[in-house]
């Protein structure tokens, strides 16, 4: 049997890994230079300094009785808090709009570090990603952990490597992982920052203590799902139909899909499909919900304006003004968390574009139009369902054409060995 040929490149590497390194610098610039070149936030230190936010209400000082953890969370509280505790409307709407929708990004992360084609690569680490990126800058950090994949994931040896076997095994996630990726996301990520925008509020301490220990909220996420995973395994619960025979990593008695079906036939996807596809549903209606909620407060001049006498707009939850930054303390960290904002999510979405072409250039019969179709139901979903909820729109398609590209090459393969 002739080898088969090896999947094409992609196109225009170097500059799309060099545009996604440029947005990323541009990124930590906005976020952490020019900031810091205009002295913005105004009256940061001299809060931590004090302990007294300038409303009058104290700081919390003391959080888990460790001095090097309890000199640093001052700092964080202070940058998180007046979202949470409801200060200023267009700071609670931001925030939640970008903690929420921010699983989305989490949640690929995620996957993509379990994912057996990313094996050994630097994108799996995403604990360690996630300290640099909670401390340095989202802007900065998650621009960069798409330029290092972009730049890592241009080879035939990966999830388009032209052999069947290699093909479904390299695009799998292991069992134990993604039946559990949903509830580590859960109990790591998502009740965190539930429980800092409950609708009733809490007290000014527990707002606080909160907003402290939401900051590694993200590395839970790791540290359950491989806590979760490693039970499972050294328990034996996992729900894996498969034995050694599916070599092809097609379930259900077969090591391959039905042979005189392919490529449009009903082939059993891998068991590890179906929990991420719920995990990509679930995690992507609580982006859209949450963004949809957002939008509708804004419509009617948010939820708070009548507590914080504040009024709300589209642009001056979403947008960063320079007219603004220095007002106050809050002024100058809303700017920041906008730019934040704006540079994950926009870069997300050049990102998921690059990724959902890496599908379409190597499926049969799609047409550059197809690709342009493809971008523009991206950019409108990021508008529309907001850009947590796209992002899982698309790796539910891009997961279903993964498996799909798989059966193809076992089809291939089955018709030359026949």
């Amino acid at each position: 049997m002739a080898p088969p040929t090896a999947a094409p490149s992609r196109p225009y590497q170097g500059l799309l890994v060099a545009v996604h390194l440029l947005l990323a610098f541009a990124g930590g610039y906005k976020l952490r230079v020019e900031t810091t070149l205009n002295g913005v936030p105004d009256g940061f230190q001299d809060v931590v300094d004090s302990a007294v936010f300038p409303n009058g209400l104290p700081l919390k000082t003391r959080y888990l009785g460790v001095p090097a953890i309890d000199n640093i969370f001052p700092f964080l509280v202070v940058a998180f808090v007046a979202g949470p505790a409801g200060w200023d409307t267009n700071v609670r709407l931001q925030q939640m709009h970008f903690l929420y929708n921010f699983a989305g990004i989490l949640a690929v992360l995620v996957v993509e570090s379990r994912r057996r084609a990313n094996a050994s690569r630097l994108i799996t680490w995403i604990a360690l990603w996630a300290v640099f990126y909670q401390t340095v800058g989202g802007n900065l950090i998650v621009p960069l952990w798409f330029a290092v994949d972009l730049m890592t994931s241009n080879d035939a040896n990966g999830l388009f490597t032209p052999s069947a076997t290699a093909a479904s095994t390299k695009r799998d996630v292991p069992l134990p992982y993604a039946q559990f990726i949903l509830p580590a996301t859960i109990l790591g990520y998502l009740l965190p920052t539930a429980l800092l925008y409950v609708p009733w509020g809490w007290s000014h301490e527990v707002n606080q203590l909160l907003a402290a220990l939401w900051q590694p909220a993200p590395m839970f996420v790791s540290l359950f799902l491989v806590l979760f995973a490693g039970a499972a395994k050294s328990l034996a619960v996992t729900t894996s139909a498969r034995t050694t025979a599916h070599a092809g990593g097609f379930p259900n008695g077969r090591d391959v899909p039905p042979r005189e079906n392919l490529p449009e036939g009903d082939a059993t996807p891998p068991d590890d499909v179906f929990y991420l596809k719920t995990y990509y549903l679930m995690v992507g209606m609580l982006c859209f919900v949450v963004h949809a909620y957002v939008l509708y407060q804004i419509h009617t001049d948010g939820y708070l304006a009548t507590d914080t006498g504040s009024h709300v707009t589209w642009g001056s939850v979403f947008v960063p003004s320079q007219a603004a930054w220095k007002d106050s303390v809050h002024a100058g960290l809303h700017y920041i968390f906008q730019w934040d904002a704006i540079g994950i999510f926009g870069t997300s979405w050049t990102w998921s574009c690059v990724k959902a072409w890496d599908v379409l250039r190597v499926t049969p019969g799609q047409s550059g139009g197809e690709v342009v179709k493809t971008v523009l139901l991206i950019t409108v979903a990021n508008v529309v369902i907001g850009p947590g909820a796209a992002l899982m729109a698309v790796w539910y398609w891009r997961e279903n054409k993964l498996v799909e590209l798989a059966a193809r090459e076992a089809g291939r393969e089955t018709k030359k060995i026949t």
